[in-house]
């Protein structure tokens, strides 16, 4: 019986919409009253409770429909997302484009949430065509749960370089896949980019928690990761701010082939960590492990 009122309510919404479902019950109560059929307070009263539980039930099933349209619409996206990666994926060629410029600045508070600013200069390779771009973030210690997933932001546009600084131009449209402790995201362009044109991007990542385990005590790598996609020229610079309770310098032990970052504690009990890579081209994968354990 309640199955088949809850489709009897979703044909209705689906029909003439949540709002006059909702409503229609209230035109009633005038009609019964005009014809006589309604009288006196209690039955009124009465009336309008019944009313009132019948438009809960409404609200109820049209939230529900609403959520296994969301579902489905989510699990279809899904799907073909899968697709795409699976393809990226198996191709082992070289992407269409090359970085010319890495810009990084990271900023770690309490309990290890960070944010990551990424400016990069992308060319695009002779012969090649650019019309979707990818990039990555990886959590290495620790696998963030679904909640912690659900926190995490994202924000991709395009900047121009001003006598006054970096400018944030028009957003990207961006797709998110998860991949084991990895989060990718795609950027599919409006307009294929041609071979020699370069193409301005700055993506923050807003990840709660990133560096907790660092923070704690413990050992994280820092690392950038470019087999597919050449890298020039990387400069970054990390800032760990007071709420992150560091009293000492962390012991570093950079990646085979990487210089050593620099590191400083100021006296306001803020760490700075920066360095660069490049010019002449950067490893595949570079970067250092930073090592906040007791000694």
């Amino acid at each position: 019986m309640a199955e088949d009122v809850r489709r009897f309510i979703e044909a209705l919404i689906t029909k003439y919409g949540v709002w006059r479902v909702a409503t229609g019950p209230f035109l009633l109560v005038p009609i019964l009253a005009a014809l006589g059929l309604v009288a006196g307070g209690s039955t009124v009263s009465v009336i309008a409770a019944s009313l009132t539980l019948l438009i809960s039930v409404i609200l109820v099933v049209a939230l529900a429909q609403q959520l296994r349209t969301e579902r489905r619409r989510r699990a279809e996206r899904d799907k073909v997302i899968t697709r795409l990666v699976g393809i990226l994926a198996a191709s082992d060629k070289p992407a269409p484009y090359a970085y010319r410029t890495w810009d990084e600045h990271v900023v770690v508070s309490r309990h290890g949430d960070t944010v990551i600013d990424q400016w990069k200069e992308v060319v695009v390779e002779q012969g090649q065509e650019l019309s979707i771009l990818w990039a990555g973030t990886e959590q290495s210690a620790g696998r963030p749960t679904e909640t912690e997933r659900r926190k995490i932001e994202v924000f991709a546009c395009n900047f121009t370089d001003t006598p006054q600084g970096r400018r944030d131009g028009a957003d990207y449209d961006l797709v998110e896949v998860w991949q084991e402790n990895a989060l990718v995201i795609y950027l599919p362009l409006d307009q294929p980019i041609q071979e020699g044109r370069r193409l301005k991007i700055h993506i923050t990542w807003v990840w709660p928690g990133f560096y907790r385990h660092l923070v704690e005590g413990g050992r994280d790598d820092v690392f950038w990761l470019s087999k597919r996609a050449k890298l020039q020229n990387l400069t970054f610079s990390m800032t760990f701010g007071p709420s992150c309770g560091l009293d000492r310098e962390l012991r570093i032990r950079p990646f085979p082939g990487c210089p050593a970052p620099r590191q400083q504690l100021r006296a306001d009990r803020s760490l700075v960590i920066d360095g660069a890579y490049g010019p002449k081209g950067v490893p595949p994968r570079a970067g250092f492990t930073l090592d906040n354990s007791v000694r």
